[in-house]
């Protein structure tokens, strides 16, 4: 059985040479756009360039081990991952939109690392928001690579007509949790799929959810004496 990698576990990544020296972290991978399961062909490293993927010795979700970094930018006929398919918005053959892509999975296996999978859940939303614990309550919604047909740019709205389940079965203080790590916009829309008609003005509740809470020095009055 293959290895599998969600790409949001393995951005930042470290990356060292066989020596132990310091390369950078992973910023994005590269595939070659057109293939069924679209092949690794070289890691983005911040800052530094690209490493192909021929020089990498080793990887896992948490080290990277190469033999050097090149100062080259990608060529014709390569996608980037981050830049091009996360969050991007997956439509059908005839153009009917699903759903914007969370996570894209991974598949290490003898020696190469492909894209097999996007994960359209709101439990991958969830994670890459920090709450792994609350994700693990909520289903992981993978659609098969060769499935696919990717719309070109990079989008931010979430989309959730079609993975309103999850929502719904959050709790209030559950749901008050992911509500204050998104921005209101976004929270709004969250709110109006888990709790439709509740709210008069789910921007509103959105907003104060994710407020930041002041703190208050009391000071307590001083008695003056009786002169």
């Amino acid at each position: 059985m293959p290895d599998v990698l969600r790409l949001s576990e393995f951005l930042h990544a470290p990356v060292r040479a066989p020596d132990g020296a310091d390369l950078g972290r992973v910023d994005d991978i590269e595939v070659v756009a057109g293939e069924r399961f679209p092949g690794a062909s070289a890691l983005v490293v911040s800052g530094r360039g690209r490493i192909a993927w021929s020089d990498v010795i080793s990887v896992d979700a948490s080290d990277v081990v190469a033999s050097g970094v090149r100062a080259s930018a990608s060529p014709a006929g390569r996608l980037l991952l981050v830049r091009d398919v996360l969050d991007a918005q997956v439509v059908d053959l005839v153009g009917h939109r699903l759903a914007r892509v969370a996570d894209v999975d991974l598949a290490l296996r003898g020696g190469a690392l492909r894209a097999v999978a996007v994960d359209v859940g709101m439990g991958a939303v969830v994670r890459r928001l920090g709450l792994r614990t609350l994700a693990e309550r909520m289903r992981a919604e993978p659609l098969a690579w060769d499935g696919l047909y990717l719309a070109s740019g990079v989008g931010h709205r979430l989309q959730l007509e079609q993975r309103a389940a999850d929502v719904h079965r959050l709790s209030h203080d559950e749901l008050q949790t992911l509500i204050a790590h998104l921005p209101p916009e976004r929270g709004a829309e969250v709110l109006a799929v888990a709790r439709p008609g509740v709210h008069a003005d789910p921007l509103a509740v959105a907003r104060r959810a994710g407020a930041p809470r002041r703190r208050f020095r009391m000071m307590r009055a001083r008695r003056r004496a009786p002169s």
